[in-house]
């Protein structure tokens, strides 16, 4: 399984400047993180941790609290250094119909990993309930890149439909 895997794999080497836990806080243009349950927040420092299979299971966790509150603390994850917790955020973005989470999902349509470039389609076409804007997650990075800009067009085109209230308020 999956997580066997994951359990299994070295920890990759970490950039000095870029620690897992930077990606954790909630965006910077927003009027402050959402208040968060005690369980929650203890669950949104997981994703600080070094260890991917921690940071993994605090995705899983937050994803099956329904909380909506939480997507601003996941999105960033669709650029852990982790392929494993890159699949399983997209997975849980769109369990959780995280619309405020188009635009990051679209640019995770350029992960170098074809697995998870596949997971993130599928969430996107789940949240944005569109289907005929196509994705093929194993073309060519030229195709893959000109599908992705008709994905940006599409979102920049229907940001008044696709948004809603930020998480939290």
């Amino acid at each position: 399984s999956a997580l066997a895997e994951l359990a299994t794999r070295p920890i990759p080497a970490t950039p000095e400047k870029e620690t897992p836990g930077a990606t954790a806080s909630a965006p910077a243009d927003t009027p402050g993180p959402p208040a968060l349950p005690a369980d929650l927040k203890k669950q949104v420092q997981r994703l600080r941790s070094s260890d991917p299979a921690e940071r993994w299971e605090a995705v899983g966790e937050l994803g099956r609290s329904a909380n909506d509150k939480v997507i601003p603390y996941l999105v960033p994850l669709l650029k852990d250094t982790d392929d494993f917790v890159r699949h399983h955020t997209a997975e849980v973005l769109g369990d959780l119909d995280a619309k405020q989470a188009l635009g990051a999902l679209i640019d995770a349509l350029g992960d170098e990993q074809l697995f998870v470039r596949e997971m993130v389609y599928v969430q996107l076409r789940k949240i944005s309930r569109v289907s005929t804007i196509k994705f093929e997650p194993g073309a060519k990075k030229e195709e893959r890149a000109k599908q992705q800009r008709l994905w940006r067009t599409w979102l920049e085109e229907n940001a008044a439909k696709t948004a809603e209230k930020p998480a939290g308020s």
